[in-house]
């Protein structure tokens, strides 16, 4: 390929025109709004990260796994509380910092492959690609996601100091290593492949499995022991040499060790796991060789991208023994080429084994695969490629003129289907309504995509959405409840309390349709429906598991007693309603609740159904 120097390009003009381009590739999302999909959990409604940074919130996020995400990551919690001491609990700042950090990290891997290799126009094209892919929008897009980039930092940071370290051989550096991988471990556990990931870089392009005693891998001159040590007399064979560099790493590979088991015992005990029973071990293999292809094929065919893969069995056996082979296949070609092309076997390695902690033997959550998973994995394959098609250049099978026209129109073709990507992720309607529309049997999409139209008072639009998520899961009782706003935004007011007890019967302890049943059949203008002694049934049910009720609970335990004839007691929990909503300066059903109180004193079982339907 073409040399820096024939194009006047230095690494700093380099680098930083890739800042500028993958700025304003990413600039809108800072525009963009939360997405109610984990974000809640991760910022808005997480009390600890709302809180800012207190002593308290910090020991938490060391000592706590929260129950909706299922990792040990107190880094990347820090960093949310950090934001919310700022800024506030406000989207701008937290997507603009996700960008910032893909940014760092796009020009700290061009620095990196540059330093290792001394290739320029391979480490360019290496850092393009992972800057500009549509398939890393959802790491960047996604505020969840900060554990991404964030562990992706500290992840450069550590291999940038490693190659310091290996030129500079001294406690202090490797210290250095060891710190900035610890920070890399407590932001995202997925990269307890890293000390594999430093044994490929010593193999290539450090070349410190060789018998070279003395060589500086970056310009050729003789230079510190290939080992690491401050010795000077190195290893006197091949198989000591190995065995000094796996020594090496023994410390890195404690560290994830002790990390993977933390992760483990969370995950397991959260019940964030699905049980082997629920899919065995034989249909994860299948969805993990059938993944690792379409991983891939995504890569070079970056359509159709969502943020949910459902998962289902693959029933194909042709497809599952055809990726296979290709697996196989692809892995004995890089191993034939191991002397004359190193950087095949290790950029093959380095995609296979980055993807293993999310390849889904261990399957958390209910995603086939994820777009966010190929953020560090996909680099091994992108470094196949650039090094690749320079070997084709340099042997004379490809011109570099052909080169370069291929080269532009896959950076363009990548940055036009990123901006059309991150465009889906400006709100959940946006977002869900497209994975809806390219996947099939997406409950969690239809289900989404549902509550935002209930938020608009779509119901019947709201209604499909929500039929379309049962047909996948009948038995989920937040679908139900969904459905049964729908129907009663509708007026199917009989169709929406079946819906509330079927809601009730997969979860008996579900408050929300305690409470919404409760206030039905206390309430509803068709006295057909009102069931005074089930209705105090269920909103008793609904104070007991609540614990401390709020204004809402008692203001519906009140009318329930109402609608059961007993008004001492309607009066006396409407009353403790109102100071409750008082307290809280929810003036308006503070106000409500006084005409309700009146309506009591009369002997009314309620006196404006619509309005006391808050």
């Amino acid at each position: 390929m073409l040399a820096a120097r024939d194009c006047h390009i230095t690494s700093d003009q380099a680098v930083s025109l890739l800042a500028l381009l993958t700025l304003m590739l990413f600039w809108k999302v800072g525009t963009y709004d939360f997405v109610n999909f984990d974000d809640s959990a991760y910022v808005y409604q997480n009390s600890h990260v709302l809180t800012g940074l207190k002593w308290v919130n910090i020991k938490w996020a060391f000592t706590e796994i929260h129950a909706n995400i299922s990792y040990w990551q107190p880094v990347a919690w820090i960093s949310h509380m950090v934001e919310s001491q700022i800024f506030g609990p406000a989207p701008g700042p937290a997507h603009t910092t996700n960008m910032l950090l893909h940014v760092a990290n796009s020009m700290m891997l061009f620095f990196i492959l540059k330093r290792a290799t001394s290739g320029f126009w391979q480490s360019a094209s290496v850092a393009c690609l992972f800057a500009w892919h549509p398939l890393h929008v959802e790491s960047v897009a996604w505020i969840s996601e900060r554990k991404d980039v964030l562990s992706t930092f500290f992840w450069m940071l550590t291999v940038a100091a490693y190659l310091r370290y290996v030129e500079s051989p001294g406690r202090r550096g490797y210290l250095l290593c060891l710190l900035l991988f610890s920070f890399a471990l407590m932001t995202k556990p997925m990269v307890v492949t890293l000390p594999f990931l430093l044994l490929l870089i010593d193999f290539w392009p450090l070349r410190r499995f060789t018998m070279t005693s003395q060589y500086d891998w970056s310009s050729g001159e003789s230079s510190a022991v290939s080992d690491g040590s401050r010795s000077d007399d190195p290893p006197n064979d091949q198989g000591t040499l190995i065995k000094v560099l796996c020594l090496e790493k023994l410390p890195f590979f404690l560290m994830s060790t002790v990390v993977s088991i933390i992760t483990y015992y969370a995950q397991d005990h959260i019940g964030a796991m699905s049980p082997m029973e629920g899919i065995p071990l034989s249909a994860r293999l299948d969805n993990m060789l059938v993944s690792y292809c379409r991983y891939i094929y995504k890569l070079f065919w970056p359509v159709d991208l969502a943020i949910l893969y459902p998962y289902a069995a693959i029933q194909s056996k042709p497809l599952i023994i055809a990726c296979s082979l290709a697996v196989l296949l692809l892995f004995l070609f890089c191993l034939s080429q191991i002397k004359r092309r190193p950087y095949l076997i290790v950029g093959y390695l380095w995609y296979i084994g980055s993807l293993i902690p999310a390849i889904g033997l261990v399957q958390v959550g209910a995603q086939s695969m994820a777009d966010r998973f190929t953020y560090v994995p996909s680099i091994g394959l992108f470094i196949m490629l650039a090094w690749g098609i320079n070997d084709l250049v340099r042997a004379g099978h490809l011109s570099r003129q052909v080169v370069v026209l291929v080269a532009f129109t896959s950076f363009t073709a990548c940055y036009i289907l990123t901006s059309r990507q991150i465009g889906y992720w400006q709100n959940t309607f946006t977002l869900f309504q497209h994975a809806a529309a390219i996947t099939s049997n997406n409950s969690t999409a239809h289900s989404l995509v549902g509550q935002c139209l209930l938020s608009q008072r779509q119901y019947a639009d709201a209604a499909s959405e929500f039929v379309l998520a049962a047909k996948r899961e009948p038995m989920n009782p937040q679908i139900q409840i969904g459905l049964a706003k729908a129907m009663l935004g509708q007026g199917r007011t009989r169709d929406a309390i079946a819906a509330y007890y079927l809601a009730l019967r997969n979860d008996p302890t579900s408050i929300e349709a305690e409470l919404a049943l409760a206030l039905i059949l206390a309430i509803d203008p068709d006295s057909t429906l009102r069931n005074g002694s089930e209705s105090l049934r269920l909103a008793e049910r609904a104070c007991l598991q609540v614990g401390d009720p709020t204004a809402f609970t008692l203001m519906t335990l009140g009318l329930a007693y109402a609608e059961a004839g007993r008004y001492p007691e309607a009066i006396a929990s409407a009353t403790e309603a109102r100071r409750l909503s008082t307290k809280h300066k929810t003036y308006r059903l503070s106000r409500l609740i006084d005409d309700q109180v009146r309506a009591f004193e009369k002997g009314l079982p309620f006196r404006h159904a619509g309005d006391l339907a808050f």
